[in-house]
């Protein structure tokens, strides 16, 4: 969900004035003239906002690809540590665009045997090498609790040994089998070449001053500046390996201005060409010749919730499933949808979203299995299961200062009311939500997590999960993760992926919120706009023309 700020221009009677001098204010700034670098280099520069494209919302937490958390600064690394396996639109690796040439594996499925090209380069011309691929998983072991993905499809903890064969091979051997399609998809494309030894202090102050660290890219663009609290500036890598995949603009101008309105005052200026606005501003923005509009239906890879604290006493009613189905079945999905999407979103209930399905598929929608009904989200809800409060019940909500999660929250709490909750709002700046989740003394929370191309739970709900801050337990849960890591083939995957999805629609371990669709607007001078925003998120800006 979007941090952003609009209620300046909502006109009405009484504020016309005030929005019209706030507009010419905004547009004077966005009206003055930008460095002269900009103005006098022969160079093709696009300007947008850093994590334009995500759904989700956007902050630089640092340019170390193993410890950065936010959505935003991996796209920002996307574009100068360039993948070991290339996964493509459907959600399958394109070796013909990874560095990795081919992986074999044995019948155990225990040992990977990895071929690398040989025509890959940094941007100082150097070979990328399998001794590169060793550096990342060197450092992940050496960061320990502060890799963020630690423990996802047994990284690094079920490698056993990671060997070089030469230059441009490698082995892998687990210490235990897992589904082949898992750990490639979830682990083994977080084993990405490094160049040199990154700094690994999660703080952004100090990482900016390392910047040289990550300034030589086997990318398709690589770092030039980083201006605190304005921007990041990033330059074409003419060494690039993939020529053909380099046909974006020459420099790049990641905006760290994240106010909506600031964004669409400044694409209307074309201080920004590309912006992902609010769905109330598409109709103004629309309106503009110079604009045009694409709309990422299937929208981020993830999903929205509101988690409860079960490690909070007073939570422990809502450990009763059926009351948490009330609380499902009592969320308006469809006024959120109107009234916060502006329609641009669609039901969820279980945790596969639109833009995972061209991975998590099966036969069909609809299947048998140990007698339930395996079921995706469109449109599905689940049979309510009665059962009452037995006094009406008072909770804290809490959300970030985030326009949307606001709205949001006050149509649940109308929502709940009428089945006797009674819901005190808490707004907290998204930094201190984050710290409150890892205390006790929370009830319940607007969160939104995005998963990786497999979206198996266990780092959320499993036992010891990273992220199941909530205290979350349930044994058949887990024994579901353990049948997906050990599933024999895709299909089996793809039949336990769903056991899972359908038994989180039943148990509802957090209540599931409606999923946003994607809103980009761009100068209309520039084209496959659609291209640069792929389904498993992401910005690729080299096949912007």
């Amino acid at each position: 969900m979007k941090n952003i700020i609009y209620q300046i221009i909502k006109i009405s009677n009484t504020t016309g004035l005030m929005v019209v001098i706030n507009a010419i204010i905004l547009l004077m700034v966005f009206l003055q003239p930008m460095e002269a670098r900009a103005e006098t280099e022969p160079v093709q520069i696009l300007s947008t906002v850093l994590g334009v494209g995500s759904g989700q919302t956007p902050a630089l937490d640092g340019f170390d690809p193993l410890i950065s958390t936010t959505e935003a600064s991996e796209d920002l690394e996307s574009l100068y540590i360039y993948p070991l396996l290339y996964v493509n639109r459907k959600m399958q690796i394109d070796y013909s665009k990874s560095i990795a040439s081919s992986i074999s594996i044995n019948k155990k499925q225990t040992l990977y045997i990895i071929k690398l090209k040989k025509n890959f380069e940094w941007s100082n011309g150097k070979e990328v090498t399998a001794n590169d691929v060793l550096n990342c998983f060197t450092e992940i072991k050496k960061l320990g609790a502060l890799f963020p993905n630690q423990g996802l499809a047994g990284i690094p903890q079920n490698i056993d040994y990671l060997k070089i064969n030469n230059s441009h091979e490698l082995t892998i051997k687990l210490k235990s089998r897992i589904n082949p399609k898992l750990f490639e998809l979830d682990g083994l494309t977080m084993l990405n070449p490094i160049y040199s030894k990154p700094p690994t202090k999660k703080n952004l102050e100090k990482n900016s001053s390392k910047i040289n660290a990550f300034k030589i890219s086997d990318g398709p663009y690589k770092l030039v500046a980083y201006y605190p609290g304005r921007y990041v500036e990033l330059e074409k890598n003419n060494n690039f390996t993939l020529k053909k995949e380099l046909s974006g603009p020459n420099f790049l101008r990641l905006s760290l201005n994240y106010n909506n309105l600031s964004q669409v005052m400044g694409l209307f200026a074309n201080k920004l060409q590309i912006v992902e606005p609010l769905a109330s501003f598409k109709s103004a923005v629309k309106n503009n010749s110079n604009v045009d509009i694409f709309v990422n239906k299937k929208g981020f890879m993830g999903f929205n919730f509101i988690a409860i604290n079960y490690n909070n006493k007073s939570m422990n009613e809502f450990k009763n499933w059926k009351i948490r189905h009330e609380l499902s079945q009592a969320v308006n999905q469809n006024e959120i949808i109107k009234s916060v999407y502006h329609g641009y979103g669609y039901q969820m209930h279980g945790v596969i979203s639109k833009a995972q399905l061209a991975l998590i598929k099966y036969p069909a929608k609809k299947v048998r299995a140990n007698n339930k009904h395996i079921i995706l989200n469109d449109n599905y809800r689940i049979k309510s299961e009665k059962e009452k409060m037995v006094n009406s019940k008072s909770i804290t909500l809490l959300c970030s200062d985030d326009l949307t999660e606001k709205s949001i929250a006050e149509i649940v709490k109308s929502n709940w009311s009428r089945i006797g909750i009674r819901v005190n709002i808490k707004i907290l700046p998204s930094n201190l939500l984050i710290e409150k989740l890892r205390t006790n003394s929370w009830q319940m929370a607007i969160v939104s997590f995005a998963t990786n191309n497999i979206p198996i739970m266990s780092m959320l709900l499993g036992d010891g999960g990273r992220f199941n801050f909530s205290g979350y337990k349930n044994s058949r849960i887990n024994l579901l993760f353990k049948k997906i890591k050990l599933s024999n083939n895709n299909q089996e995957l793809s039949k336990r992926m769903y056991e899972m999805n359908n038994f989180i629609i039943k148990e509802q371990p957090f209540i599931i919120l409606p999923h946003q669709k994607i809103i980009i607007a761009y100068q209309r001078k520039f084209k496959d706009v659609g291209d640069a925003f792929p389904p498993q998120g992401g910005f690729w800006p080299q096949k912007i023309n």
